[in-house]
C-alpha cells in the first residue's frame, strides 16, 4: 500500500480504548445456535452513543468473542480487509513484517515518558 499508513491490529482496539471511563450500558443479546451477539451502548464525553456489538461463538461449554463491531463496522472483517491488500500487493512476509514494526512502535508509544 504505497503511500498509506500502516495501523495494524492495534487501531482498533486503540480507538475502543479512547472510551475508557464512559458509561457502558448493556442492551440486549440475542443467541441462535452456536453464535451470540451481546449488544452494548457507549455515552460519550459529548453526550453521543456509540453502538458496540460483540459476537460471540461458542467453544465447548465457553463463550469466546470472535468480533467486535463498532458502529456496524466489523473489526474481524476490517483487519481481514486489510491484510487481504498487503497479500496481494505484496506478500504474507510483508505483512508479517508490516505487522511486528507496528507493534514494536505501539510498545514504545506506551512507555511512561514517551
Amino acid at each position: 500500500m504505497p503511500g498509506a499508513r500502516w495501523d495494524g491490529i492495534g487501531r482498533g482496539i486503540s480507538e475502543l480504548e479512547r472510551y475508557n471511563g464512559e458509561r457502558i450500558a448493556y442492551a440486549g443479546e440475542s443467541v441462535q445456535g452456536g453464535v451470540a451477539t451481546v449488544m452494548t451502548r457507549v455515552k460519550t464525553r459529548d453526550g453521543a452513543d456509540l453502538r458496540i456489538d460483540y459476537r460471540m461463538a461458542r467453544a465447548g461449554d465457553r463463550w469466546r468473542v470472535a468480533d467486535v463491531v463498532v458502529e456496524g463496522v466489523s473489526m474481524t472483517a476490517n483487519y481481514r480487509s486489510q491484510f487481504d491488500k498487503v497479500i496481494e500487493t505484496s506478500s504474507f512476509e510483508e505483512l508479517l513484517r508490516r505487522m511486528r514494526t507496528s507493534a514494536a512502535t505501539s510498545r514504545v508509544a506506551e512507555r511512561p515518558g514517551s
